[in-house]
């Protein structure tokens, strides 16, 4: 959980019970009203349960690879907002002004050392070949990068 804090993030907590009762405590009174979903199945409704009645949730990954099934008392009792988001698409079809006025911030960030990417290997791009066989490979630790 330091490697996360390391790379920039605020507060860490496990994808279990015990993750969901440690956000719970930590949102305390004020009404969480946006969950990002990157993992999908158990994970996404242990989110459900974090939300504040209307709500969203919001999934932009399948990493489970578990299909989202959700219970009735989320959506009829605390009448939250299930979107998707795919990234791609937004990409495809978004202005590219549109396009900097998000990604320039994070840029910045990135630039000031806030938001640190870990990087697994840095490959010249005369080895863009090699470098394209090991980022389709699972188990990195980080980006592959090509050096100009």
């Amino acid at each position: 959980m330091a490697e996360l804090t390391e790379l920039g993030g605020d507060v860490v907590v496990l994808d279990n019970e015990t993750g969901v009762a440690q956000a719970q405590a930590l949102v305390g009174p004020h009404p969480l009203r946006l969950a990002l979903n990157a993992v999908g199945g158990d994970s996404a409704l242990r989110l459900m349960e974090i939300l504040a009645p209307k709500g969203t949730l919001v999934t932009y990954g399948a990493m489970s690879r578990r299909s989202l099934k959700i219970p009735n008392k989320y959506l009829i009792f605390k009448d939250l907002e299930i979107r998707g988001y795919w990234l791609s698409r937004w990409l495809d079809e978004a202005p590219h002004h549109e396009i900097r006025t998000v990604l320039q911030p994070l840029a910045d960030l990135m630039r000031k050392g806030i938001i640190k990417l870990p990087v697994d290997t840095i490959y010249p791009v005369a080895d863009f070949q090699q470098a394209i066989t090991h980022a389709l490979e699972g188990g990195r630790n980080g980006k592959i990068i090509l050096k100009f």
